[in-house]
């Protein structure tokens, strides 16, 4: 139990390390929705990439990590295994609070995708719900 603790206290420092680079963001890797269990399966080759993830819902009320609020959440892709892990920074959260309170109906988010080895899964850090690409398509700018 208290190495279960100890992994846990390790990975929030390492997420929130990852989590804190004020880098200019790419655009996403393709305008089609992807789901948890599609990351799963391309994590190593989705890794600190953008892809856009329709989320059907959020488990429980959110774990705290700092600048972030971290949840389970359910796609929309109806798979075995719709489920993945997602942060969202609390100032995002109280921007789109009106979207979760409609729970009958999906929304859409950007998000970074974080590995941090083995076999651990991939966390998806929300980095908005809309994207405008700037003039080159190399990047743009995301927002909520």
């Amino acid at each position: 139990m208290k190495t279960l603790a100890i992994a846990s206290a390790l990975s929030a420092c390492l997420i929130t390390a990852a989590l804190a680079q004020d880098e200019p963001l790419p655009a996403p890797v393709s305008d089609q929705k992807i789901a948890f269990a599609k990351i799963e399966e391309r994590k190593d080759s989705l890794k600190e990439k953008i892809v856009l993830i329709e989320i059907d819902k959020l488990l429980g009320e959110g774990t705290d990590w700092g600048k972030l609020v971290r949840f389970i959440a359910k796609d929309t892709s109806g798979s075995k295994t719709p489920y993945g892990q997602i942060a969202f920074p609390k100032e995002g959260l109280v921007r789109i609070a009106p979207l979760l309170k409609v729970s009958d109906h999906p929304f859409t988010i950007y998000a970074k995708i974080h590995v941090f080895g083995g076999e651990a899964a991939a966390l998806s850090e929300v980095v908005g719900t809309k994207f405008t690409p700037n003039a080159d398509k190399t990047g743009g700018t995301y927002s909520w």
